[in-house]
């Protein structure tokens, strides 16, 4: 396998961002920055003639949108000329909608767990990797197939606003999370089934363990919601709990890492993390089936496995990673956040969110939540 070296990264663009689609302009339709780029590393044949826009439908949204759009869309950019747009939908359905009307807009896709990709897969809403040009050869047997790969590695966790519980007193996992008479307050759940934990914490606390976790049982996940029923507060994205639990609104919650270390680090916010019960998963990228400029979904996807300085500045402001064989792939990362990544150190005491279940039973499993959050 060819060594690739790592660069340093471009000059930044203005990029303004909101929950809906957004252009990222300034340098779209020109490669005046094309020579800053190792052509050993970003090569002709596959980041070269290529032009005009395209849009990248995400999933996540909020500050880990930020943070692509500021390292790895910037380069991109840079690099071909593209002018790269993003579109955020965080329940995957606009997009299912449109793939099976056969009408897709969008050049890449970044599914925020492996069930919606796994779903979009089997369903032949996607096209091959192009290896030739995606190196899918430099990550870990377990991560990709023909068709995506994963590239954020994140996780879902308990943590407690410390001015509710000071002196790290707050819940320490589940059973704790669930135990209103020891720790009393608001608890901030994620108001969608999959992501966040809001179905297996219930089970947890009430004696699953991780290893049978599922198939989830829906009726005893709901009876064991029913005793803090009172004390939720839902939220419908990651911005929002991070404001809930800041605000004191929410006096625990679940959130996602790389929030919560930007909330933590970057903003003083008044939050402890902890790691026992939390839900390890992943987001994958791929290209739509029928997808305008596919050569240059192709090339996105493979700027997020070339462009390393890229990553370890993405790493730097989110903390979610991608499995690289190297570890040297993070050598550019702060040791300051590396107590923040995934590693299997960090999540020695969690569980993997078992994606093929969801991906087979979604719509099912949808249902029924949602009825119960309208009982």
């Amino acid at each position: 396998m060819k060594q690739r070296r790592y660069l340093l990264p471009g000059i930044a663009l203005a990029c303004g961002l909101a929950l809906a689609i957004t252009g990222c302009s300034g340098n779209g339709g020109n490669r005046a920055n094309a020579s800053d780029f190792d052509p050993e590393v970003f090569p002709d044949s596959t980041y070269g003639d290529l032009s005009g826009d395209i849009i990248l439908h995400d999933g996540s949204g909020g500050a880990t949108l930020d943070a692509y759009t500021d390292t790895f869309l910037k380069r991109f950019q840079e690099r071909t000329g593209v002018n790269t747009k993003t579109e955020f939908n965080g329940d995957q359905s606009k997009f299912f909608a449109a793939a099976e009307s056969g009408n897709v807009p969008w050049s890449a896709i970044a599914f925020p767990t492996v069930a919606d990709f796994v779903k979009a897969r089997d369903g032949g809403y996607l096209q091959k990797i192009d290896t030739s040009k995606v190196h899918t050869d430099e990550l870990e047997d377990g991560t990709y197939d023909d068709y995506g790969f994963y590239t954020q590695r994140y996780t879902a966790n308990i943590a407690y606003n410390t001015d509710s519980f000071p002196d790290g007193k707050g819940p320490q996992n589940a059973k704790d999370f669930f135990d209103t008479e020891k720790f009393p307050g608001k608890r901030c759940l994620y108001d969608y089934p999959q992501l966040a934990s809001t179905l297996e914490l219930p089970l947890i606390a009430d004696g699953v363990s991780h290893d049978d976790l599922y198939p989830l049982d829906l009726d005893r996940a709901f009876k064991k919601l029913d005793t803090i029923k009172d004390d939720i507060v839902w939220y419908s994205d990651g911005d929002s709990a991070i404001r809930y639990l800041t605000s004191g609104e929410c006096d625990m919650g679940t959130i996602w890492s790389g929030r919560g270390f930007n909330a933590v680090v970057k903003d003083d916010a008044p939050i402890e993390m902890v790691w026992d019960d939390a839900q390890i998963a992943d987001a994958v990228l791929a290209v739509p089936k029928d997808a305008p400029s596919p050569e240059a979904g192709q090339a996105l996807l493979a700027m997020n496995i070339d462009d390393k300085e890229s990553y370890a500045n993405f790493v730097n402001k989110i903390t979610y990673t991608t499995q690289f064989t190297d570890p040297a792939a993070l050598d550019g990362v702060d040791e300051d956040v590396k107590p923040w990544l995934a590693t299997k150190e960090n999540t020695a005491n969690g569980y993997n969110l078992d994606s093929q279940w969801y991906a087979e039973n979604l719509d099912d499993i949808l249902s029924k939540f949602n009825a119960y959050l309208q009982s």
